[in-house]
C-alpha cells in the first residue's frame, strides 16, 4: 500500500473512530481498585475535543483507577473555562487538576508524586489527540510486567554515531522489535506505561528540565528510567500509531521538534548532563 493510501485509509479510521467514541452511550467508570492510573494532559485548543480521547480511556477492559488531566490556569482562561462535556467526567472518574504555573506536556507525568499511592504500580501517559482502542492499557501494563521495564506501542531504537546525534534519521529505527532494550525511546502519542520504580525524582525537577529539555518531556522521562536502569519495550514487534483526533493534525508538537531538530539539541543535552552515552552505544 503506497503512502498516500495508508493516509487516506488512516484519516477514515479516525473520523470512524472519533464519531463512534462521541455518540455511544456514555456510562463507563474507572474502578477503585485498580493498580494504575491514567496521565494527561492538554492546552487550550484541544479542550473542546479532549473529552473524546478521555472517553476511549474510560472504555479500557482494563479500567484505571483514575484518569488525571493536568491543564494550566493560562490555558482554561484562553479556552473560556473547561468545557462541559469535560465537566461531566468528573462523574466517572476524570478529575481535572489546574495548575497556576505552565510547564506545558511536562504536567502530564511530572506531578506524579501528587496522586501515587502504595496500591499503585505503574502510571500510563497519554496524549490528548489520540483515540485509544479497549486492549491499550491491559496490554502496555501485560508488557511492562512481564519484562519489568517501561512498554510502549510506538518508540524508536537510538543510536550515537561518532558522538552525533541525529534523532531524525533513527525516527524508524527498530532493532529490538518487541524485546527489551535500553536504547528504545518510546513516543508518547501511542502511549507509554511507566512502573513507579522507573521514576527517578528528576521528573519534579521543574527548574532542571526547562533548561535542558522545555520541549521534551518524553526524553526527560526516558532519562528518568535509564538512571533507574529500566529499559523499555514495545507491546508488539512493529509500531502503532492509534487514531487521531482529526482537529489537531494541524497543531503537532511533532513537527516542530522533529523537523527543526529541536529533538536533537535537547536530547544531547540530557545524554551529557546525565553521563547516559553507554545506553545509545
Amino acid at each position: 500500500m503506497n503512502i498516500s493510501l495508508k493516509k487516506i485509509k488512516f484519516g477514515l479510521l479516525s473520523l470512524l473512530f472519533q464519531v463512534n467514541h462521541s455518540f455511544q452511550i456514555k456510562k463507563k467508570k474507572v474502578n477503585s481498585e485498580s493498580v494504575y492510573v491514567i496521565s494527561l494532559t492538554s492546552y487550550f485548543k484541544r479542550l473542546k475535543t479532549l473529552h473524546i480521547t478521555c472517553e476511549s480511556l474510560l472504555r479500557q477492559t482494563l479500567p484505571p483507577k483514575k484518569i488525571y488531566v493536568w491543564l494550566s490556569q493560562e490555558d482554561v482562561d484562553k479556552a473560556g473555562g473547561i468545557p462541559h462535556k469535560m465537566k461531566t467526567l468528573e462523574n466517572r472518574g476524570v478529575i481535572i487538576i489546574i495548575k497556576k504555573e505552565n510547564i506545558y506536556s511536562y504536567k502530564k507525568l511530572s506531578y506524579f508524586n501528587e496522586i501515587i499511592d502504595n496500591k499503585i504500580t505503574h502510571i500510563l501517559t497519554a496524549d490528548d489527540d489520540i483515540i485509544y482502542p479497549r486492549y491499550w492499557s491491559s496490554k502496555l501494563i501485560e508488557t511492562s510486567i512481564k519484562n519489568n521495564c517501561v512498554s510502549c506501542f510506538r518508540g524508536h531504537n537510538f543510536e550515537i554515531e561518532n558522538d552525533e546525534f541525529n534523532y531524525n534519521k533513527f525516527i524508524n529505527n527498530n532493532t529490538s522489535k518487541n524485546k527489551p532494550s535500553f536504547n528504545l525511546i518510546p513516543t508518547g502519542c501511542s502511549g507509554i506505561s511507566y512502573p513507579i520504580a522507573a521514576l527517578n525524582n528528576i521528573i519534579i525537577d521543574k527548574k532542571l528540565f526547562l533548561s535542558l529539555a522545555p520541549q521534551a518531556d518524553d526524553l526527560w522521562y526516558k532519562a528518568s528510567s535509564l538512571l533507574n536502569n529500566y529499559k523499555c519495550s514495545r507491546v508488539e514487534k512493529e509500531n502503532i500509531h492509534f487514531p487521531i483526533l482529526l482537529s489537531s493534525i494541524k497543531d503537532s508538537l511533532y513537527s516542530s521538534n522533529v523537523f527543526e531538530n529541536r529533538n536533537n539539541i535537547q536530547l544531547k543535552k540530557i545524554v551529557n548532563h546525565f553521563n547516559l552515552h553507554r545506553f545509545f552505544l
